[in-house]
């Protein structure tokens, strides 16, 4: 079996793509997994993009705390985020499956990134489940395009050939916006720009629907043409959004709806999501859709400028024939200035 594992270590190894003279910089790129069931909690394929060093830290710590052990290059802990992002291509699928760096680029309107997934031939039911990333540092850009490209391979031996691959997936997005997990994206918006100090921030916090290109019978994403969503409706106390903020001094505070054993009134049901519908988080009184940072303990006293990202998470649980969407991502972040 350790001879079997050695194997397997030995063949998802990869290297970064060579610089030759007069080439920009290649991105920083790694790799690392998380196997068993833990990675379903965040979702079963996506891009998560990190412009700032508090997102990038809370999703390291959100990878530990699912049980991750995986160690990335160094350079990653100095990137300086002024200048660059950190994206985070992931896909749920066969441990046997090999997810790597394939090819990309950076450029001031678009930068590129490709990964590749070789798969083994073999009969279903033959694996086991496991969460496997490629993390990519690069300049910051107007746009970002990502793209998935699979081959196959008969047995685990066999050496990869990704020049032969098929494109399978690819999504596109902004420069400012989070991330795209399984189709969804979130998006906030702050009621006001400048609050005087000791006023509340309030923002809205919506949910849209994230096209993405792939063949019908695509092995990397499934894509459909809508996802459900828990609509908390009336439902004081559900907790399946936070706020990560940054304070004037540094620090950063997540903030979140308290615990609540039991719902005011009745439980969230499914709405739907779809390139023509977006959804926006409603709060638990009739008509109310602005989310107050104060409500969930934020001091405004303290002038300077505040970073606020929000966090979306639900399991993907069915209901009355539907699946809703389960995982987890990041918002855009918004800046508030206390004066």
């Amino acid at each position: 079996m350790r001879t079997r594992l050695a194997l397997l270590s030995a063949l998802l190894a990869f290297s970064v793509l060579p610089v030759r003279a007069g080439d920009k910089p290649a991105p920083l790129v790694d790799r690392s997994d998380l196997p068993g069931e833990a990675g379903a909690a965040l979702g079963t394929h996506g891009v998560r993009v990190f412009r700032d060093r508090a997102t990038w830290t809370a999703f390291q710590e959100r990878l530990v705390a699912l049980g991750w052990t995986g160690t990335l290059k160094p350079e990653f802990a100095t990137l300086n985020f002024e200048t660059h992002i950190i994206a985070c291509v992931f896909r749920r699928g066969a441990s046997t499956d090999q997810m790597t760096w394939r090819a990309g680029d950076q450029g001031a309107e678009e930068s590129r990134i490709e990964v590749g997934v070789s798969t083994i031939i073999q009969k279903a039911g033959l694996h086991v489940e496991s969460t496997q990333f490629v993390f990519v540092g690069m300049a910051r850009s107007a746009r970002l395009r990502v793209s998935a490209h699979l081959w196959y391979r008969a047995a685990a031996q066999e050496p990869d050939t990704p020049e032969e691959a098929e494109k399978q997936w690819e999504v596109v997005l902004a420069g400012d916006e989070g991330d795209q997990v399984g189709q969804l994206r979130g998006a906030i918006t702050a009621e006001q720009g400048t609050v005087k100090p000791g006023e509340d921030i309030r923002l809205k916090f919506s949910l849209a629907f994230g096209p993405e290109v792939a063949p019908d019978d695509s092995r990397f994403a499934r894509p459909a043409n809508a996802v459900h969503v828990w609509d908390g409706k009336y439902s004081k106390g559900y907790r399946n959004h936070a706020f990560l903020v940054t304070l004037p001094d540094g620090t950063t505070r997540r903030l979140r709806p308290a615990v609540r054993e039991e719902w005011d009134k009745n439980i969230p049901h499914l709405v739907e999501i779809s390139k023509d519908r977006g959804y926006t988080l409603p709060e638990w009184r009739e008509g109310e859709s602005l989310k107050s940072l104060q409500a969930l303990g934020l001091d405004t006293t303290r002038p300077g400028t505040y970073r606020i990202t929000g966090i979306y998470a639900e399991k993907g649980e069915a209901s009355d024939g539907a699946r809703a969407w389960g995982g987890e991502l990041m918002t855009n972040s918004v800046l508030v200035e206390v004066k």
